[in-house]
């Protein structure tokens, strides 16, 4: 551990006074709950599927539970889905 003031100066990782997060290095967490109930929505109504003895459309989904968020962290994107 290097003395206060004393650090390697490529190390980003630091307090800084503006309180910003560089090239999104520390763990950046956005809810994307609502935007994966829109999405699945916007994909499964009107959906129809046949075949020769069968047809099955998708009119309305009534009920959608569950998780999702975005999280960043050193420039990676983790989704997370529950």
């Amino acid at each position: 551990m290097a003395e206060w003031g004393k650090g390697d100066p490529r190390w980003i990782v630091e307090e800084r006074p503006d309180a910003t997060n560089p090239n999104n290095w520390h763990w950046k967490e956005k809810n994307a709950t609502q935007w994966s109930k829109d999405k699945l929505n916007e994909l499964l109504v009107g959906l129809k599927i046949e075949n020769e003895q069968f047809t099955c459309e998708v009119k309305e989904l009534k009920r959608c539970e569950g998780e999702a968020s975005a999280n960043n962290r050193k420039a990676k994107l983790v989704f997370l889905v529950s």
